[in-house]
This record gives structure tokens, C-alpha cells and sequence, in this order.
């Protein structure tokens, strides 16, 4: 029988114990941003990425602490190193050991470089998706959280309070705030503020925009769920995608659920795959082997018509009966809004590449324009507004937009200056 009570005995647990310890440790000085862009090809070094590999860095170190200090007591105290060498004397745990000590290496290591689908979507039998209430991702680089009632922003009662005006913004991912930081970023959030200051008055918003919705979505949204907060004012938010995303979807002729349900953790193994990374990359290794490694049969595409086609190609059918959908759903969204006696406004946001030629590019602005007009709604073209302001300040479009779509947060700044002039001069919100 072995002699459990010498101090000087340091047993093969404790040794292995030890071991792991100065692997996590070895680990934690190797652990590097170089590190991270010699394994991953395409390394995805944001803030939030940065931020991850500190943390790993954390546990590792964490880790090697705890398990060499566990080593020096099994060494040092004969009772402990009794114990432990009985626990290491169970084969089932000495197996368990030795296959999970790769895995949480594995685990830990490749935390930061495999991205996460986001978990802010839900499917919707209405909507086909909506914003997942109470819940928290990372979307687009940037922490997302969405309320009970299924927005983002500040939470409000349906109730209003008195002497409170509230708006009502319909829209996409533009006004969502897509890859904005904080929910004050977005152009909604800076009208209020804006209202607010010059007229002394609270002023409350609620910010409908979701991903991927065009018309046919907000006008569901607003006679369902939107009316029940009381508006004072509805704000829709146009863009050039409103027309031609949608015909990618199964319900107006296409042949997918949407880009954003593609891209979002909706199944149970999606989320498995989030909180692991050795499923994430067995499913990544799968899909490559289904498509051979072709990058674009991967990617979900949307086959509804491009936002150039709308400005090169406008007499085409298929146009045509975009632009038929597009504005019968607006013009729901106008008499809903007209039935209820609320106040509503048209925004028109523009592309990047409208920039390049304002005069001979903004043929959709002004075939919606005058839908509205027709309909007796006022509207604000963003685009002339916005270009003639990059040409006074002499600023870089890139300022304004992130890509070609959505908005930078400077250019959600100036949006909300153009948009609340726009409120106030129409004086269509009574103070």
C-alpha cells in the first residue's frame, strides 16, 4: 500500500494536474492577435473580436492559476493529495479528463474567430420574421437588445402619458440603426432629442424598423401592434429596397424565407453551434463538402430585382409590378393612417451609388414622391438634401454611409437634423 503521507510525494495526479496547468499557461503567452491571423484566413478583427481575445486570454490565464495552485496544494498537503489521487484513480474520469481537456482548449482557443448568428430573430407566421423580444446578440458588430415588446429602444407602455407627443417610425434596418453601437445613434432616437430641446415637450419614439421589412410588413405591423401605442405621428421610411427585396421571398414568387432568417440562429443546432465552437466549424466543414467549396451557391441569395434595375430598367414588367406592390402597401399604410385621424410622413432615403449621377439617378425618388403627393402625403427626398450637403461641407460620402445602404452614424446625425427641420416646418406635429 502506498504511503499517502509524505510531503515530498508528488503523485502522477498531481503531476498531470500540474502539466495542464503550465499547457493553459504556455498557451496564455501564445495566445495572440498574430496568432489569430496566421489560423484564420479572413481574421474578423473588430472591437468586439478584440475584445473576446482578451477575454480568452483571461481564462486561459485563469485557468493555468487555478490548476498549478491545485498541483502545489495536492503537493504540500497530504489529505488533499489523498483525495485527488482517488478522484484520478477512477478510470471513467481519467478518461473524461483526457478527452475533455482538448475539447476545452479547442473551446477556448477558437472562441473569437468563429462568427455567431444572431439571435435577435424570430420566425412569424404573419411577418414571416420579427424581432425576438427579449433578447441580446451581436448584430453586424454590434450588441443588440431588444425590449419585451419586441423593439429596440427604450420600452413604452401603449398607454401615453399626457402632455407627450409620440412617433411611430416604420421601417427597415436603416432605421433600426444596423451596425450602430448604441440605440442613441439612430436617426429616431436624435429626432426626439432634437423635438424635444426646441419645444420643451417630451416627445417619445417608437422605433418599428426591422431588417429586411419593406411596406407590405409595416403595414401589418402598424394595424396589429403599432396603433396600440397611440401615435401622434407616423414616420414610413422608403428605401429602394423596399421594392426589390421582397420579390425574393416565397410569398411574392421567390424561393427563400429571407435573407435575414438565412443569417439568423433559428434552429436549435444554430444555436448549439453558437455556444460551440467544434460544431460551429463541423457544420462550416459541411456545408463546404454540400457545395463543393463554392463561396456563392453558400450564401443565400435573394432573387428579387436589383436596386439598379429600378432606375435602369423602369419600364420593365417585373418592375412595374414591384413598384404596383410596393405602392399599393404604402398607400394601405396612408389611409390606415388617415382612417385613425394620424398624422403621417414619407422619408425617402437614398443609395450610395445615386450619389454619382443625383440628376439622372433619382427617378425612383420622384415616382414615390408623387405616389405620395397623389395621396396627399408629405414627403422628404433625402437624397438632393443629402448630396448638395456633401458638396457644401466638402465631406467623403463614405462619412454618411457604412456600405451602400445603410447609414453611418454621422450620417444618422444629419438625417435626423433634415428629418426633424422637416417635422417642424410642416408643422405636422402640434405642440
Amino acid at each position: 500500500m502506498k504511503d499517502y503521507n509524505k510531503e515530498s510525494l508528488f503523485t502522477a495526479a498531481g503531476k498531470f494536474i500540474f502539466g495542464t496547468g503550465i499547457i493553459f499557461l504556455l498557451l496564455f503567452l501564445f495566445y495572440q492577435k498574430s496568432l489569430i491571423l496566421s489560423l484564420d484566413p479572413n481574421p474578423n478583427l473588430s472591437e468586439i473580436t478584440v475584445e473576446k481575445i482578451k477575454l480568452t486570454r483571461l481564462y486561459l490565464l485563469s485557468i493555468s492559476l487555478v490548476l498549478i495552485f491545485i498541483s502545489g496544494a495536492a503537493k504540500m498537503l497530504p489529505v488533499f493529495n489523498r483525495y485527488i489521487n482517488r478522484i484520478m484513480a477512477i478510470k471513467p474520469v481519467r478518461y473524461f479528463l483526457l478527452i475533455m481537456l482538448p475539447i476545452v482548449i479547442f473551446e477556448l482557443y477558437f472562441q473569437p474567430l468563429a462568427l455567431q448568428k444572431p439571435t435577435i430573430l424570430m420566425r412569424d407566421d404573419d411577418l414571416i420574421w420579427k424581432l425576438r423580444p427579449n433578447s441580446e446578440s451581436i448584430w453586424a458588430e454590434a450588441i443588440v437588445k431588444i425590449n419585451s415588446k419586441g423593439l429596440r429602444g427604450p420600452e413604452l407602455d401603449y398607454a401615453k402619458p399626457a402632455d407627450t407627443k409620440r412617433i411611430l417610425y416604420l421601417g427597415d434596418s436603416i432605421t433600426f440603426g444596423f451596425s450602430l453601437k448604441s440605440y442613441d445613434q439612430t436617426f429616431p432616437c436624435q429626432v426626439e432629442e432634437i423635438l424635444e430641446e426646441d419645444n420643451n415637450r417630451k416627445v417619445e419614439t417608437i422605433n418599428a424598423g426591422v431588417g429586411g421589412y419593406s411596406p407590405w410588413q409595416e403595414y401589418i405591423y402598424l394595424s396589429k401592434e403599432g396603433i396600440n401605442y397611440d401615435p401622434d405621428l407616423v414616420v414610413v421610411a422608403f428605401t429602394l429596397t423596399d421594392v426589390s427585396e421582397k420579390l425574393g421571398l416565397r410569398r411574392f414568387g421567390g424561393d427563400s424565407e429571407g435573407a435575414q432568417l438565412a443569417a439568423s440562429a433559428i434552429t436549435i443546432f444554430d444555436w448549439l453551434s453558437n455556444k460551440s465552437r467544434i460544431l460551429y466549424f463541423i457544420k462550416e466543414a459541411v456545408t463546404n463538402l454540400r457545395f463543393n467549396g463554392d463561396i456563392e451557391k453558400m450564401v443565400p441569395v435573394e432573387e428579387g430585382l436589383k436596386i439598379t434595375q429600378l432606375i435602369d430598367e423602369a419600364n420593365d414588367p417585373d418592375i412595374k409590378n414591384a413598384w404596383e406592390i410596393t405602392l399599393n402597401n404604402l398607400g394601405k399604410i396612408f389611409d390606415f393612417c388617415k382612417s385613425g385621424n394620424v398624422p403621417v410622413i414619407l422619408v425617402i432615403f437614398p443609395v450610395a451609388s445615386q450619389f454619382d449621377d443625383v440628376e439622372n439617378m433619382s427617378g425612383p425618388q420622384l415616382f414615390v414622391s408623387r405616389f405620395a403627393s397623389k395621396k396627399n402625403v408629405l414627403s422628404l427626398d433625402l437624397l438632393p438634401l443629402l448630396s448638395q450637403r456633401v458638396k457644401n461641407k466638402k465631406v467623403d460620402l463614405e462619412d454618411y454611409f457604412l456600405g451602400p445602404l445603410h447609414l453611418s452614424a454621422e450620417g444618422n446625425k444629419v438625417v435626423a437634423e433634415l428629418i426633424a427641420d422637416f417635422i417642424k416646418e410642416s408643422n405636422i406635429l402640434y405642440f
